[in-house]
């Protein structure tokens, strides 16, 4: 049935079903390497689409105990999808849980500044791909932590809606964090984008797309031999908007290409996220 599935995803594509069923793997190096930007920002497969959802209410903003002005982070606990073996992607598959800083705004004319799209790769925030979402900042940008759980769209992080902004030329930032109890290797990074897009992990650039515009949907670009670390992984997002839609969708599946699964836990200490 498993082998049915699959062909017919090769076949007719992703997007074909209301709930898109995970894709096929394909072999991975032995060793994972940070990619080069020229590399990472050719690793796309655009789809074009609308859909219309339904946003849940966001969750207030908290303050982190003996942490004076810190606050909270959105944190997902990673579970391995070992036990039902389902290949049907819901919420629980996609990073949802996020502290998003913006709207910043840009001319329209950046979008033709040289052939690398400085829009996307200048640095609004110093160090941005070290955010954590405790940083200081100017009024009226603000941090903000916010849960995406649709159950028209399940995992689409839709900004246009978040920030009740229509100007078209906005950039936002998102982080979360992502714990694992083990070490894992050789996964596979699956991202969307109606705009352009920028993913940090731990640090490291793992994607970049600065390409035509398109419509944001799931699994649109293919990020291979990720690897997360034992304990906290800092995700940072950075989503820039090109015309009226605004998302992205962010999610992660093993080796054998099953979805992984995120689980909101209880906030820890900030000295634990260090």
């Amino acid at each position: 049935m498993r082998t049915a599935i699959r062909n017919c995803i090769f076949k007719y594509g992703l997007t074909a079903l209301a709930g898109v069923i995970y894709g096929c793997h394909s072999g991975s190096p032995e060793h994972f390497e940070p990619p080069k930007r020229k590399q990472v920002e050719k690793q796309c497969i655009a789809a074009p689409g609308k859909t219309k959802v339904k946003q849940e209410p966001v969750s207030p903003l908290k303050t982190v105990p003996g942490a004076p002005g810190a606050k909270y982070r959105n944190i997902s606990r990673v579970v391995l999808n070992h036990i039902d073996g389902s290949g049907f992607l819901t919420n629980i598959n996609f990073v949802t849980r996020w502290n998003i800083l913006g709207p910043f705004t840009y001319l329209p004319e950046r979008l033709d500044d040289n052939r690398i799209k400085s829009v996307l790769h200048d640095e609004l925030v110093a160090g941005e791909k070290k955010l954590t979402g405790s940083e200081p900042a100017a009024a009226p940008l603000k941090w903000e932590l916010a849960r995406f759980e649709s159950s028209g769209n399940p995992g689409e992080i839709n900004l246009r809606e978040f920030f009740r902004d229509q100007r078209r030329y906005l950039i936002a930032y998102a982080v979360t964090y992502l714990h694992s109890d083990e070490a894992l290797e050789h996964l596979t990074l699956y991202t969307g984008s109606s705009g352009y897009i920028k993913v940090w992990i731990n640090h490291q650039l793992v994607h970049a797309y600065d390409q035509l515009k398109r419509q944001g949907k799931w699994d649109q670009d293919v990020i291979r031999n990720v690897r997360l670390k034992k304990g906290y992984n800092l995700i940072v997002v950075k989503s820039v908007a090109l015309e009226n839609k605004w998302n992205f969708y962010l999610r992660l599946a093993d080796p054998a290409n099953l979805p992984l699964q995120f689980i909101p836990v209880q906030e820890p200490a900030v000295s634990e996220l260090k």
